[in-house]
């Protein structure tokens, strides 16, 4: 979890993100306004918490346990976020999964691009 000071940090962070943004480049703020849960996607993980940084953000977003990678429908539109050092732990909707986290995300990826969704 993330403790309250990195809370603190991103919700600054963002916030002068967003506000350079509506001057510099307003039809991506736009574009990032119209974001939807769907579109974006991360893999969590033990160390890397690209979530907390999106919500700062307000980014909608979908967090998917690794082990839950193969169940999900990907498609070439999505921004898919990984992290680096996945904590493989079974999931409930997983719990004999066989497929390690590489294996998961190399298959989902490549049926993507196997049906000329990519």
């Amino acid at each position: 979890m993330c403790s309250q000071d990195m809370k603190e940090a991103y919700r600054i962070s963002s916030r002068a993100v967003r506000e350079k943004m509506r001057k510099d480049k307003p039809l991506d703020e736009e574009y990032l306004n119209k974001v939807n849960r769907s579109d974006v996607v991360v893999v969590s993980g033990q160390y890397d918490r690209v979530q907390d940084v999106l919500n700062a953000m307000e980014i909608p977003h979908m967090t998917v346990n690794p082990l839950d990678v193969g169940q999900i429908k990907l498609n070439s539109s999505q921004i898919i976020f990984i992290s680096k050092s996945p904590k493989l732990v079974p999931s409930p909707n997983n719990p004999n999964s066989s497929r390690t986290f590489a294996n998961t995300v190399s298959f989902n990826c490549a049926m993507v691009i196997r049906d000329g969704i990519a």
